[in-house]
């Protein structure tokens, strides 16, 4: 029996359980997060590594992944000189896998024998969120950049592994300063909100729409493309009712890059973005913010809150959201007063693009519909990308835009300990790919761990049902949309640790808690000025 059994790669949240186990306390999370970065979860490395973690004599910290990755390519003798082996022996494969991912080809393995070869037979390529060829994960990755220096094993050579998850990012200084005068004004786009478990891609929603209208193969076509045609075989209401249903869903929470921007020193953001997520994380934050979708509201703008700009439109507010096509051609036509407003501030302050593919040609006619009237005024602007091309590069320096080659988390992660920012709060439960949070200080909101069966939700001091009563007490006369709020989510914690003392801890369980607990951190938060899990401790 001499065949491979592929294995799907593991979530962030499947990660951490495996983490759980190594008993790290706070730390468990952000560790989480780094080994997922590095491994990208696949089975093999994700366990290896937890192992030599394990083995560790000193305290386990974010940066201990590293050690264990450079232990894993000093003594690994099978799982990658399998897989380099494989690819030294067909030169052209190799070659093929560094520039289909390099170039983002698309992701056609059922149509491509070579990409059925990588990802199926090798399992070196993957499709990216947006249907694109990628090396699977980042050990992959460094793995082929140190195959033209093998040591004398034939194995990839540690001692030249490039140190780009732990040294410090170049942040340019002028844009530094402007930040901490308050004068950027961030522009962000969908790439902070998707996730794997979460917010789907432009290009996985116009995939479901097509599917969904029976449009046949859209092959390269856009979002607004794909939107525009369903419109016209299905109708507007039902392009809408689609688009708010995948969007506007309870289970999607703000993940780490939206608490990051609302602990920074950012009073100006510009999103194209529907969903909610930037908002629920200003909440959470405590931060005060006025929400402009609409020409109407441009006059209640307040110096003193958080100016957020929704320029196309709002999930809540179903007749504002831009998708379309014609959509896209209107949208300044359709805001007068708000596109003043943008204008302005691409005149007078600094701008940080954020999450933006900045090869697409929806970004592209936005960006230059808003500068074409500035001339010489136009001020020098910042890009934020992970691995842009030399052309890319080059195409946004002639329009005055710098272009800063990281992940969008990793740079707003920097942006604060850079800047000393107030510590976010990541969203417990949390899913999907996220970068190191090593360098960056973080207070995660702990979410109340899962005792064995039969045993009482009270650990100590801490007490699940004592922070029901202490919520339940202080939300006494506050408004009944709060209370049968709170209500619900009460009688589902409940029936959650009934299930816990009948049939045990299982993933189901912990899951759903987590949920419910960040549900109850956040009306904690808004009502009592502090957390659930702080009100469980008494």
């Amino acid at each position: 029996m001499d065949h491979r059994i592929p294995l799907d790669d593991f979530d962030l949240e499947r990660v951490g359980q495996l983490v759980r186990h190594l008993e790290l306390g706070d730390a468990s999370f952000s560790v989480a997060e780094r080994l997922h970065y590095r491994a990208g979860g696949q089975p093999f490395i994700t366990q290896r590594l937890c192992r030599y973690l394990a083995e560790q004599d000193v305290p386990i910290v974010p940066e201990s992944v590293e050690a264990a990755v450079e232990r894993f390519f000093r003594e690994d003798t099978n799982h990658l000189s399998r897989i380099l082996g494989d690819l030294r022996a067909e030169p052209e494969l190799l070659d093929y896998a560094r520039s289909a991912a390099a170039r983002q080809i698309k992701f056609s393995p059922s149509v491509n024998d070579w990409q059925f070869r990588l990802s199926h037979v090798i399992g070196v390529i993957a499709p990216d969120q947006d249907g694109r060829c990628r090396i699977r994960n980042r050990i992959y990755e460094q793995a082929l950049q140190l195959d033209e220096h093998p040591d004398k094993d034939g194995r990839p050579n540690p001692s030249s592994a490039p140190k780009k998850e732990t040294a410090s990012m170049d942040i340019p200084q002028e844009l530094l300063e402007q930040l901490s005068k308050g004068n950027v004004v961030l522009f962000c786009g969908a790439g902070i909100s998707i996730s794997d478990d979460g917010i789907p891609s432009g290009s996985q929603l116009a995939r479901e729409l097509a599917q969904r209208a029976a449009l046949g193969d859209v092959g390269s076509m856009s979002l607004p493309e794909v939107a525009q045609a369903y419109e016209l075989e299905r109708g507007t209401q039902s392009l809408i009712a689609y688009v708010t249903e995948r969007v506007d869903d309870p289970r999607y929470t703000p993940l780490r890059a939206h608490h990051l921007i609302a602990a920074l020193l950012f009073k100006r953001i510009i999103t194209t973005n529907w969903d909610n997520l930037l908002e629920e994380a200003l909440r959470q934050a405590r931060k005060p913010f006025v929400k402009v979708v609409r020409d109407s509201e441009v006059p209640f703008t307040d110096d003193d809150k958080v100016l957020l700009i929704k320029l196309h439109g709002s999930i809540e507010q179903k007749d504002t959201i831009v998708i379309t096509g014609d959509d896209y051609y209107n949208v300044f036509a359709r805001l007068p007063q708000v596109a003043n407003l943008v204008q302005s501030f691409f005149a007078t302050k600094t701008l940080l693009f954020l999450g933006y593919g900045l090869a697409d040609e929806d970004f592209k006619r936005l960006y230059m519909e808003v500068v074409r009237h500035l001339g010489k005024h136009q001020r020098r602007a910042y890009a934020v990308q992970l691995d842009p091309t030399p052309l890319t590069v080059k195409y946004w320096e002639q329009e005055n835009v710098q272009v800063i080659a990281a992940d969008a988390t990793a740079f707003l992660a920097s942006l604060s300990a850079e800047l000393g920012a107030q510590n976010p709060a990541p969203a417990a439960g949390t899913t999907g790919q996220q970068p190191p949070t090593g360098a960056a200080p973080t207070t995660p909101m702990p979410t109340p761990a899962s005792t064995p069966r039969g045993r009482s939700q009270s650990t100590g001091h801490f007490s699940l049902e004592r922070g029901l009563q202490v919520m339940k007490d202080a939300l006494r006369g506050s408004d009944a949309e709060i209370l049968l709020e709170f209500s619900t989510l009460e009688s589902r914690l409940l029936e959650n640790i009934r299930s816990e003392r009948l049939y045990g801890s299982t993933e189901t369980v912990r899951s759903e808690r987590a949920r419910i607990v960040q549900e109850l951190n956040r009306i904690a938060l808004e009502c009592l000025g502090r957390t659930f899990n702080e009100a469980c401790g008494g």
